[in-house]
């Protein structure tokens, strides 16, 4: 009886001793969340403030960029091309002009949905010939809806594998590892007909990834249709030499064409940023990371060298050329070449950076290719909590 007694009464006491260690196990646990949540926000800082301090000019880098901004220098073309949104057929001297230089790759941070301009219902076809006639690979954005997008669009299951098959063909067959972060969406919205049925090649732009303060730090590289079928996003896919060309390691690398890239083990690695591509301190203007362009000097210019050409084109009386200095083509010559919308007053691809609260998406588009391709995405410290 009394051996019974001794032995239950140890078995108490261990649980009670557990229970107690338990008991303040559990609080400092607790302590330690806002502690750790803490020390990540300031590593953030740290690592904002770092690269903040740095303005390097890339030339290097291959990658220019085109921008739709407000810098209209000349009233003609104005009258010619009409106002944002422009019609279709505008970038078919964009891609023109890049074909005389030639640049390697067109990357169009922009989404042709729907059926263009009403009042030009030719603008689209000249636009899908001008892409299928150019010798660049032209890529742009493929419209996805999320689960909060208003504007429905609802494909049958029919409609959307037919409209996969026109994208992406090898994608459907092709299985990525799911380990990398990844944007959720749940449809298409259709690109515009004429383009589908042109060699432009549509993949999502939905790169931008927000860390615990809702800044952009860091990018997905694959994007997945109802937890599906993935898609390399814009930038991964400028540097395919065929549409599936991928292969990814169990180590989190990842080869795209003959690019290699590492994510240090990032599901969605951490863009490193070399400068603030629109500097607001003049100490920095004179600093171009990569080399910008307004789309209306490339215009202008491609439509200077027709005329040279061909002076009985009717547009080439519509312009005033005096003063002007036409761009050399070969300032594009084997680049990737970005077109986006840096305009505030009617840009909505704005995010929040290091840099600015509303920095064009096609600038951090930008940073991003410049990481895949040079193998650049920053590695966290070991030592980090």
């Amino acid at each position: 009886m009394n051996d019974f007694l001794s032995k239950a009464l140890s078995l108490s006491g261990k649980r009670v001793i557990w229970l107690v260690l338990v008991g303040l196990f559990i609080p400092s646990l607790l302590m330690l969340r806002p502690i750790s949540h803490g020390l990540n926000q300031l590593e953030l800082r740290s690592f904002d403030a770092r690269q903040a301090s740095i303005q390097e000019s890339r030339p290097q880098s291959g990658i220019s960029l085109i921008e739709l901004d407000n810098t209209i220098s000349n009233p003609d073309l104005m009258a010619l091309f009409g106002r944002f949104p422009f019609r279709r057929d505008l970038y078919t001297y964009v891609i023109s002009f890049l074909d005389r230089a030639p640049a390697k790759r067109l990357l169009m941070d922009m989404s042709f949905t729907g059926g263009g301009d009403p009042c030009f219902p030719e603008a689209d076809a000249h636009f899908a010939q001008a892409v299928t006639d150019s010798n660049i690979p032209v890529l742009s954005v493929l419209g996805l809806q999320g689960q909060g997008d208003t504007d429905k669009i609802i494909l049958s299951d029919t409609e959307r594998h037919a409209l996969l098959s026109a994208l992406a063909p090898e994608f459907l067959k092709k299985a990525v590892p799911k380990q990398f972060a990844m944007h959720y969406f749940t449809d298409i919205k259709p690109s515009a007909p004429a383009l589908l049925d042109s060699s432009m090649r549509f993949y999502p732009a939905t790169s931008a990834q927000y860390d615990a303060n809702g800044h952009v730090r860091r990018t997905a590289l694959f994007s997945t249709l109802r937890g599906k079928l993935l898609l390399p996003n814009l930038m991964p896919a400028a540097l395919l030499l065929a549409p599936a060309d991928v292969e990814t390691t169990k180590e989190g690398r990842v080869r795209l064409g003959e690019h290699w890239v590492d994510t240090h083990g990032e599901p969605a690695p951490i863009i490193r940023w070399h400068g603030n591509i629109r500097p607001q301190d003049p100490k920095q203007t004179a600093v171009q990371v990569y080399p910008r362009y307004p789309i209306w000097q490339v215009i202008q210019s491609e439509l200077y060298l027709r005329c040279q050409e061909n002076n009985q084109i009717p547009e080439c009386h519509q312009v005033r050329w005096e003063g002007f200095t036409p761009l050399n083509p070969a300032v594009f010559q084997d680049r990737y070449v970005l077109v986006g919308v840096t305009a505030g007053s009617f840009n909505q691809d704005n995010h929040p950076t290091l840099y600015d609260s509303a920095y064009p998406g096609v600038y951090i588009q930008a940073a991003i290719l410049d990481n895949l391709l040079h193998n650049d995405f920053v590695r966290r410290p070991g030592w980090r909590v």
